[in-house]
């Protein structure tokens, strides 16, 4: 070790720092994250946190995915409705189906008016009240249960409900105490920046922090890749390429992916193999899925239903001028529900089987309904759907650049992907069976690639390095007015950039001006890329261009040509939106300067040592009605110089620096507001009130929870204790007029809860059931008293006869320490003489130079003196201290159990458990305090001779064997030993050593004392 004068001080920073990242570890170490895939009919989730990696969240009922519904009950004793979802709020639909929302995702960012998507969704749920929100077009509903005067919900509103069913499943999947607000939410990939705005807001409402969008292809892709190496492009080898093909309900897609490894730099010199996945094209059917084959079941099955003898008698469509019967059927909310649901079941069964019997009770006016269905007549309904599922391969291929040939397999994801029909034409559309692969769970997949990329973005968690490239998919462009022409417009981005790239646009603009940004869409989804249309989705507008314009020209000699206006522009990597970094007005000017000295020149003026010879003057102040803008200088350029020759003259030494002129650009930032275009953003007051209503909602529900909760534990109550007024050790411990106030109070409280009660709020309930409980309180701590008092009395019994055999123990060696003290021979009183005596090597020994320790060498004292000198363990005050409490506790308990021994079970007991109790913490405590002290040190003992080490490493030795030797403290044994029981006996030399166990029992162990330390524990 280095002297203490050349020891470094510790760096109080680094100890900050390091404590820092301690506690920050700590603390991310409850975080949690949630990939969602995000459904027509069903909502996905997967919680990724420390203890649980990558694991499906399940619902209530104990199934891993929830229907996309919520539904509002009406409730009683309350002005707001209880929420339900999933397939409690799906199996509602047919008694309340003006009040269950399912499949909402479709609906999400369009128009509620002149929307084919809205108008079909209408058709659909006919009960539901759909209408255009106030000041956004966008889709909203009316409930019923809310009342009239009740805002409409938007559909973002009832989704941000979804949303947070979804959260609080994944904490109590999580446990207690963990936050699941950060997540990955999938999208189709041809959501419009609208929709997914939409779905960022209902985020948003949730609760949840979006750490990003992404499509629903690489998502599957990344759960492909997490178990896969590929092969990499840095050693030649050449990338795979995959479709994925996913058909849900609402929808149908194809993505073509690429997957490689690619050798990237690391840390320092070291290098490292990364897989990456992008996406090279997507091609899309908005409307084929699964509700598109439900719709053709449910109009087959309504023909086959209005065909019936006993519907033919209402004669439906006579009675209803300008419908059919169909119509009239699909009005009816009820039965509308009914309908698509059996068949949804229907589909479902045909995919596995031939045919299935269809079944609907009172579907219609109280009428039943069955018709067997077979998958041929399914097939056959739906025939002109097929040649649509290829489409999107084609087009994603096309998107590509690509041919079916460069695929190595086609991915499939979905339910709807395993109907037969489906399957056989994919494998015609690919031209044979060979490369349809089912090597990722259809319906999960998604949901724990949206996980993966999660935790992939939060430091917390360390998982396999895939790099995932997500595209924009619509192209991106600008458009601004042009001076004296039409407008112009400048494609920014196309459909595949990758998302995350940065353009620089320039606009030949010297004054203030607006530009939008816009996406192009195309105008039939069935058409392809036969036609678009742009749709604004951002405003630009500059604030001090002009101003800035002015400022270069006055200070800087800019003129108008050599001025340059860009902004920069970004498709954000969280959700493929544009957005807008920065904008700038620059020019390009020539400037003086002089040479710099050389690299150590250089050096000391970064670090402010150099000449202050040319420095910069500090600028002065903005005069009045200069912007403010920043002004920043960079340079460019080639630098130009020109050199003399050199000069051996002193003169021309002193004037040896250059001349030289450098191109620096003069930039200034500009200010600019942005404004959403398209579907107007929701206002502020608008947020605030559906953020109030949706806390109102869920202090609603939670008081209804504990509500229920509540009056559960009252009717477990009745049910319990009348169970126990028959039961002849609770009748023992109650008087007569305890059972009998106990059974009227039962029966009164159960025609309370059946009468006036049945809507009593949450405090009236706990009042009662308080009551309940004094009733019985006093008889179930007789029982309890009586249940525990004997094994709490036998273990205070057993303390006070080991407390006893310590008693004695202690006298022994008390009156064993008083007779070796007493004089009984002449030698005890002959003074010995004993010398010290320093032990060294002497001069020219030999052995100068080694480093050894100085030995005392002392002469031995006689048997009698040592046998006087053996010390007194325990003192006398302590032994008295004992007895004191010993008796006390004694005769506490002999008459406390008198007293009991003469009351009766139904009677208030005379000795309380919790006073055995305390007596025996006292007895624990007190010999805690008195016996637990060190050994008491002999100050006569002398260091026997030690013979001189003849190395230095044997000297060494024998310090580490001396170091290893007990100290004369009392220490506790390593296995707890009972006190010494009557008849074992200790040796001369055996020191007790008496401690408390750990389940509170005395413990007893010796020590052999040999004059001058303490050997090894001896158990008995």
């Amino acid at each position: 070790m280095a002297p203490a004068s050349r020891r470094r001080a510790p760096i109080p920073l680094l100890a900050l720092l390091f404590w820092a990242l301690l506690f920050v570890s700590a603390s991310s170490a409850a975080s949690a994250v949630i990939g969602i895939d995000l459904g027509t009919e069903y909502i996905k989730a997967v919680i990724v946190k420390p203890g649980i990696p990558l694991e499906i969240v399940p619902t209530k009922d104990s199934k891993r995915k929830e229907f996309a519904a919520v539904a509002f009950k009406p409730a009683r004793g309350s002005s707001l409705p209880e929420r339900v979802y999933g397939s409690e709020a799906v199996a509602l639909a047919a008694r309340l189906p003006n009040d269950v929302y399912s499949n909402l995702k479709p609906l999400l960012g369009i128009p509620a008016k002149d929307s084919d998507i809205a108008n079909e969704y209408s058709i659909r749920h006919p009960a539901l009240s759909m209408l255009a929100a106030e000041d956004r077009g966008t889709v909203a509903f009316k409930s019923q249960a809310l009342g009239g005067d009740a805002e409409p919900f938007l559909v973002e509103e009832l989704l941000a409900m979804e949303l947070q069913n979804i959260m609080a499943n994944a904490g109590a999947l999580a446990g207690k105490g963990t936050y699941t607000w950060d997540a990955i939410i999938t999208v189709p990939p041809f959501y419009t920046v609208e929709e997914k705005r939409a779905v960022e807001l209902a985020a948003d409402l949730a609760g949840l922090r979006v750490l990003g969008l992404i499509s629903d292809g690489l998502a599957v892709g990344l759960n492909y890749a997490t178990a896969r190496s590929f092969p990499s492009i840095s050693d030649g080898g050449k990338p795979e390429t995959h479709l994925v093909y996913d058909m849900g309900a609402g929808s149908t897609k194809a993505t073509v992916l690429r997957f490689q490894g690619k050798t990237v730099k690391d840390v320092g010199r070291f290098n490292k193999t990364v897989q990456e996945v992008d996406i090279l094209g997507a091609g899309w059917d908005r409307t084929l899925g699964g509700d598109t084959l439900n719709t053709v079941l449910v109009d087959y099955l309504l023909d086959q239903f209005v065909q019936t003898s006993k519907v033919k008698k209402l004669r439906l469509a006579e009675e209803h001028e300008g419908m059919s019967a169909q119509e009239v059927v699909k009005e009816n909310g009820r039965a509308a529900a009914k309908l698509w649901k059996e068949a949804e079941r229907v589909r479902q069964v045909l995919s596995a089987n031939s045919e299935t019997m269809s079944s609907i009770e009172s579907l219609f006016e109280d009428i039943d309904f069955r018709l067997k269905v077979t998958r041929s007549k399914f097939e056959e309904l739906t025939s002109a759907y097929v040649e649509r599922l290829g489409v999107p391969i084609k087009n994603a291929l096309e998107a590509a650049n690509l041919k079916i040939s460069d695929i190595n397999s086609i991915i499939l994801h979905g339910g709807t992907v395993r109907t037969p029909f489906v399957q056989r034409q994919l494998e015609k559309t690919i031209g044979g069976a060979d490369k349809v692969r089912s090597n990722v769970n259809q319906d999960e997949a998604a949901a724990f690639g949206a996980a993966f990329k999660a935790a992939s973005l939060v430091p917390s968690f360390k998982v396999k390095e895939i790099r995932a490239g997500e595209v924009a998919g619509y192209a991106v462009n600008a458009r601004w007015a042009s001076d004296g022409e039409k407008d112009r417009t400048q494609t920014l981005f196309i459909p595949t950039s990758k998302t995350g790239a940065e353009k620089q646009v320039p606009f030949k603009k010297l004054e203030d001006f607006s530009f939008t940004l816009q996406q192009s869409l195309p105008k039939d989804e069935e058409l392809g890329k036969s036609g678009f249309e742009n749709a604004p989705i951002l405003k630009v507008q500059t604030k001090n261009l002009t101003e800035s314009v002015a400022l270069l020209e006055e200070n800087f000699g800019c003129t108008g040509s050599d001025i340059k206006t860009e902004f920069s522009i970004r498709l954000s990597a969280k959700d493929g939106q544009p957005e807008i970094l920065h904008g700038s007005v620059s020019c390009e000017v020539e400037a003086p300067v002089e040479k710099k000295g050389g690299v150590v020149d250089d050096v000391k003026e970064f670090f402010g040592f150099g000449s202050k010879k040319g420095d910069q003057e500090p600028l002065a102040p903005d005069s009045d009605g200069e912007p403010s803008s920043s002004v920043e200088q960079s340079s460019s350029a080639t630098t130009s110089s020109t050199s003399e020759a050199p000069s051996k003259s002193s003169d021309a030494k002193a004037d040896e620096k250059q001349a030289a002129v450098i191109m620096k650009t003069q930039r200034v930032y500009l200010k600019f507001t942005t404004e959403v275009e398209g579907v107007p953003e929701a206002s502020k007051s608008q947020l605030r009130r559906t953020r109030e209503r949706l806390t109102a909602l869920d202090n609603s529900d939670n008081e209804r929870r504990l509500r229920e909760e509540t009056r559960n534990n009252i009717e477990a109550f009745m049910y319990k204790y009348n169970d126990l007024l028959s039961d002849p050790s609770f009748i023992e411990a109650s008087t007569q007029a305890e059972i009998d106030m106990l059974r009227g109070q039962i029966q009164l409280t159960d025609e309370w809860l059946n009468g006036s009660g049945a809507d009593a709020n949450l405090a009236a309930l706990r009042t009662r059931l308080g009551e309940l409980n004094a009733l019985v309180v006093t008889v179930t701590r007789r029982i309890e008293e009586a249940s525990k008092r004997p094994a709490q009395i036998q273990l205070l019994k057993d303390a006070l006869e080991q407390t006893k055999m310590l008693i004695s123990v202690m006298k022994g060696q008390m009156e064993k320490k008083a007779s070796t003290s007493t004089p009984s021979t002449t030698s005890s009183t002959t003074p010995t003489t004993s010398s010290e005596t320093t032990h060294s090597a002497s001069t020219g020994s030999g052995f100068d130079d080694l480093d050894d320790d100085e030995m005392t060498l002392s002469a031995s004292t006689s048997p009698e003196a040592e046998a006087s000198e053996t010390p007194s363990l325990f003192p006398k005050e302590a032994l008295v201290r004992i007895e004191t409490l010993y008796e006390d506790v004694k005769k506490w308990l002999a008459t406390k159990l008198e007293e009991q021994e003469n009351r009766q079970p139904n009677q208030e007991p005379a000795l309380l458990v919790s006073e055995i109790e305390s007596r025996l913490n006292e007895i624990t405590k007190s010999l805690m305090d008195e016996l637990q002290m060190p050994l008491p040190k002999d100050s006569s003992s002398k260091s026997k001779p030690k013979a001189k080490p003849k190395s230095k490493s044997k000297s060494k030795s024998k310090k580490s064997k001396s170091s290893s030797t007990p100290s004369s403290k009392t220490k506790p044994v390593p296995k707890a030993t009972p006190i010494v029981p009557a008849g074992d006996m200790m040796d001369d030399d055996d020191i007790p050593v008496i401690q408390l166990g750990n389940d509170g029992q005395i413990e007893y162990t010796s020590e052999r004392y040999d004059g001058q330390k303490t050997r090894k524990h001896d158990e008995l």
